[in-house]
C-alpha cells in the first residue's frame, strides 16, 4: 500500500505541483503515458490504479458488483464502498465520459482489455501467461 509523507506540503504548493501534473498528463500521447506512468508509479501503484478504474467503469456500464470482485480480484466491501461513491455522485467526469460518443470507445476498450487479459499474479505459477493472452489477442486482430 502506498504510504504518504506525514510531512505535509503547503495547500498552495500541492495546487501548483498537482496542476503541474494534470498538464503534463493532458499534453502525451498514449505511448507517452505509459512510459509516463511506468516512471512515476511502482507496481502496486499502477495495478491499484488500473483496478480502480476498471471498477468504477465496470459499475459505471451497470456490471455487477460480483463480475468485478470476481474478474479485478478484489474485495466485495472494496466494490461496494466504490458503488456507494458512485450512487452519491462521484465519478461523474468518468460517467460523463462514457456518455460522449468518441470517449466510450476509449473507455470501453479498457474494460475490455482487462477483461481479456485479466489482472495478472504478482508471483508465483502462471505469472507471465498473461503475455502469451497479450499475444493471442493481437495476432486476431
Amino acid at each position: 500500500m502506498p504510504h504518504i509523507s506525514k510531512k505535509r506540503v503547503k495547500n498552495k504548493i500541492f495546487i501548483k505541483i498537482y496542476n503541474q501534473l494534470a498538464e503534463v498528463i493532458a499534453k502525451v500521447d498514449v505511448v507517452q503515458s505509459k512510459l509516463l506512468m511506468k516512471e512515476l508509479l511502482t507496481y502496486t501503484e499502477r495495478i491499484m490504479i488500473a483496478k480502480r478504474l476498471a471498477l468504477i467503469l465496470m459499475l459505471l456500464q451497470g456490471q455487477s458488483i460480483y463480475r468485478a470482485v470476481k474478474l479485478l480480484k478484489i474485495s466485495s466491501s472494496t466494490a461496494s464502498k466504490m458503488e456507494l461513491r458512485i450512487e452519491n455522485g462521484e465519478f461523474a467526469n468518468l460517467s460523463n465520459l462514457l456518455k460522449l460518443k468518441s470517449k466510450r470507445r476509449i473507455l470501453r476498450n479498457i474494460i475490455n482489455a482487462i477483461i481479456e487479459i485479466g489482472i495478472p499474479p504478482k508471483y508465483g505459477r502462471g505469472r507471465w501467461d498473461f503475455l502469451d493472452r497479450i499475444q493471442k489477442i493481437k495476432n486476431q486482430k
